[in-house]
């Protein structure tokens, strides 16, 4: 997704052809037709002609539609990067149904159409408006256990003979694994990785009984043609007639810009054929998690060796607690003869499930209640033994995507370090080493044994920005060292995962909550019923109401100045329309003007007409004669009648709007966001407050 940066914009560079800035692993999904489908195959389907687009059009369906079909031979599809086979003799029926079981990983939805000829041919169709989930839904600790199968037994430390330790995969020193270290251990399970994989993890399972090397891990290969299955222990031992099965799901993802190693002479490949580098120090500094994302910054890094190191020492407690209840630590049995031996399989399960609990502890009751003290006990829908069985735990699109996004404020200028005494583990009086924000993104080389130490030690003794809506500047003009502005993403970002405005999340929510208090199975259902619970939602309730107008929207802002600046930004059209005589055309062609001097006249003008309209009681809704209780109703419009625009209906002259078509209502609620979303100029002052 490009976000338009406009003239006026800091980080708008006069005569560049990339004044925008890019979304990436966007949900934008394309049909694609990878590498490894059957060629034969492709055209069977009438897709041999099909290219995919270099642009996308939400308003449009943006298929791939066949030319013809008259049976198929079968064979590998391979479809956004999901192998599918299509059996010899398929019918049309029988290929879209094929496709759609995969359509929850694609993004993609096959149907039939006609042809010009009227032929029912192939339809694939991206699914609109559909998030892709590439990372666990749940409070899992899949960041270090990762969150696809295949990705997880890499994680996993083995023995030279390849058995299980149960520990989680660290350096020599016992501190994070780099890139290095994860090659390494894959080659103690007979597995060899090279450097290409470090963006898609191949899929790995166990040969089954009765093939040679039954029992032994290996990458799954698929032939072109026949689809036929076989195993591989080498990656770069694939043969061009097969296709290399992946797990979805990548080693690493957010990487140095010079992972790929020095500048080779222009024209040459920076890998060897086998798909190593030819210079591989820097992607051999890189951190390896559960995550891909683990070096955007060493504060992160930290925060995935602390819980690594969590797992292992877990460990070595429950060794040390059986053999404690041993005899003899050679027989691992206890005074009663019972073996207590354990496989390595078993200790690292066990392990695992003490550390997400671990986990979810300091997740939910020493983070989230700490941001939110009136956070209700566990108020899931009763069952029938009132176990909360069938409660969903996933986390919920609106706070991973725009919610939980409120941490991006609290980030000062500075990452905190501060130098601990290794025999106390105390950090030492006078030990701060504390570095710029901007140096700590995308610099894994920075990254040593002592840092998530040094960054437990000095950021807990930091203060923090407030939350609210300002972001620093190094968020806001140089993420990760790029001229990307943070905040703008993560509206792009809510966009992208076709969350619903502000407002109808509002009325979602408050809904949801009547139902959970008022329902056979809500709270009043449940055990805990007296224990407050019910009080807490209604509360919860009454403060998650839709706004009723512009007054109401800023009356409940933390920092009431910023107002004008959320008028601007999403009533923008409105204020402007009409505005000195002009036409929204005219501002829009100001607004994009490069001439010198009209990016700096346009936020004049944009900033002296919301003064006007803040001025305007018709606009701030002053005159608003709704009632409180209605605003509660979820059931009911929070202004009557609903916000309508009729366009035959201009404003009268002199109010607010001048010359927009008048909504027949008695206020403006804030409109939704912008469908084009661009990053607003004209915010780029002010001080961030702490607190």
């Amino acid at each position: 997704m490009l976000i338009p940066l406009l003239p006026g914009d800091s980080l708008y560079t006069p005569g560049s052809a990339t004044n925008f800035m890019a979304l990436s692993r966007t949900n934008t999904v394309q049909v694609v037709i990878g590498e490894g489908s059957r060629d034969a195959l492709v055209a069977e389907l009438g897709l041999a002609g099909y290219n995919r687009p270099t642009q996308w059009n939400v308003n449009q369906e943006n298929a791939a539609v066949g030319t013809s079909f008259n049976g198929t031979s079968g064979g590998t599809l391979v479809l956004n990067e999901q192998l599918i086979l299509i059996t010899p003799g398929s019918t049309l029926a029988d290929v879209v149904t094929a496709i759609n079981t995969k359509a929850a990983f694609t993004g993609v939805v096959a149907s039939t159409t006609t042809n010009g000829s009227g032929q029912s041919v192939l339809k694939l169709t991206p699914r609109n408006g559909e998030s892709i989930n590439q990372t666990s839904a749940f409070l899992d600790l899949n960041q270090i256990y990762g969150s696809v199968e295949s990705h997880g037994i890499f994680m996993r430390e083995y023995k030279g003979n390849g058995e299980l330790t149960g520990r989680l995969l660290t350096d020599p020193q016992n501190s994070t694994a780099r890139w290095f270290d994860l090659k390494k251990n894959a080659e103690r399970i007979g597995l060899t990785l090279h450097d290409r994989d470090v963006l898609s993890v191949p899929m790995v399972e166990r040969i089954p009984q009765g093939l040679p090397n039954a029992g032994r891990y290996a990458f799954i290969v698929l032939d072109k043609i026949s689809g036929q299955k076989s195993y591989i222990f080498d990656t770069a031992a694939i043969t061009s007639n097969q296709v290399l099965v992946k797990a979805g799901s990548a080693f690493l993802i957010d990487l140095a810009s010079d992972w790929k190693g020095n500048p080779q002479p222009q024209g040459t490949d920076p890998f060897f054929a086998n798909g190593d580098l030819k210079d591989p120090s820097r992607l051999n500094q890189h951190a390896v998690g559960g995550d891909g994302r683990l070096n955007e910054n060493i504060g992160l890094t930290s925060m995935h060796e602390i819980f690594v190191s969590t797992h292992n020492n877990i460990l070595k407690q429950i060794k040390e607690n059986f053999d404690d209840i041993c005899d003899d630590e050679d027989d691992d049995a206890d005074d009663y003869g019972n073996k207590q031996a354990l496989t390595g399989e078993e200790l690292f399960n066990l392990a695992k499930l003490a550390n997400e609990n671990f986990y979810q502890h300091h997740v939910l009751q020493e983070y989230a209640r700490r941001i939110t003290p009136n956070l209700g006990a566990f108020a899931g829908p009763a069952t029938a033994n009132n176990n909360n069985a069938g409660f969903n735990a996933s986390i919920l699109a609106e706070f991973a995507s725009s919610a939980f996004r409120f941490g991006h404020s609290q980030l000062t200028e500075t990452m905190a370090l501060t130098t601990v005494n290794q025999q106390s583990g105390l950090a030492n009086p006078g030990g701060q080493q504390d570095i710029p924000l901007l140096q700590a993104f995308l610099a894994p080389q920075i990254y040593n044994r002592y840092t998530a130490g040094q960054v437990a030690a000095g950021m807990s003794q930091q203060v923090g920005n407030a939350t609210d809506e300002y972001i620093t500047n190094t968020l806001r003009n140089a993420l990760v060292g790029l001229p990307l502005d943070l905040a703008a993403l993560n509206i792009g970002r809510g966009l992208d995962a076709g969350l619903t405005p502000l407002n109808e999340t509002r009325r979602q929510i408050q809904t949801f909550l009547r139902n959970v208090r008022t329902s056979p199975n809500g709270t009043s259902g449940l055990v805990q019923a007296n224990n407050g619970i019910d009080n807490v939602l209604a509360d919860l309730e009454a403060n998650l109401r839709p706004y009723t107008s512009w007054r109401d929207f800023g009356d409940h802002l933390l920092n009431p100045d910023s107002l004008k600046g959320f008028i601007m930004a999403y009533a923008r059209d409105a204020l402007l329309s009409g505005y000195q005589g002009n036409s929204l055309s005219y501002w829009n062609n100001l607004q994009a003007s490069t001439a010198p001097g009209d990016s700096t006249a346009y936020a004049a003008a944009l900033s002296a007409a919301a003064d006007a309209a803040m001025a305007n009681p018709s606009f701030m809704c002053l005159s608003y004669t709704g009632t409180v209780a209605d605003a509660l109703n979820p059931s009911s419009q929070p202004i009557s009648p609903p916000l309508v625009i009729e366009d035959s209906k201009p404003f009268p002259s002199g109010s607010v709007g001048w010359g927009k078509p008048k909504p027949q209502v008695a206020c403006w609620a804030p409109p939704m966001i912008s469908s084009t979303p661009t990053r607003c100029s004209n915010c780029n002052g002010g001080t961030k407050p702490t607190t």
